[in-house]
């Protein structure tokens, strides 16, 4: 188990990024607030250590019949959008289907294109990025 102070950081930061993806992303989504409240109160009941462990742990993916292990903080440090774009039912699971091909059409297009503007997908990574450093510190501190 690591310090609680990292697995408040963790709780808060993942929170702070739904809220602002759906905020973002889904504006006219009518059940966006039942959504957040289930957000808030399903993280009071996640332990930081099964989300630390999942992030640190990566996803395995299947290469040309080859099973490969990918960290998500390459992922992250990449800016590897084809990746999650790909594998968007995992992300993204529970929310409607229109609702999540819109979000990744924006992350897809230029903001010439009326997509997300790189301060925005920025912050998206920026996101990522602390919470994976969060998980990080919240493994190697007693």
């Amino acid at each position: 188990m690591g310090n609680p102070k990292f697995a408040t950081g963790i709780k808060n930061t993942i929170i702070q990024f739904f809220e602002q993806v759906l905020k973002n992303a889904f504006p006219d989504f009518s059940d966006l607030d039942l959504k957040l409240i289930k957000i808030r109160n399903l993280a009071d009941y996640i332990l930081a250590d099964i989300v630390a462990e999942h992030i640190l742990a990566g996803v395995e993916i299947k290469i040309n019949e080859k099973v490969k292990t990918v960290h998500y903080k390459d992922l992250v440090a990449d800016k590897n959008i084809a990746f999650f774009i790909d594998n968007k039912e995992t992300f993204f699971d529970g929310l409607p289907e229109d609702k999540v091909e819109y979000f990744c059409d924006m992350l897809i297009k230029d903001e010439s294109e009326g997509g997300y503007s790189k301060q925005e997908k920025d912050a998206i990574w920026k996101y990522g990025d602390i919470i994976i450093k969060l998980c990080e510190k919240y493994k190697k501190t007693p």
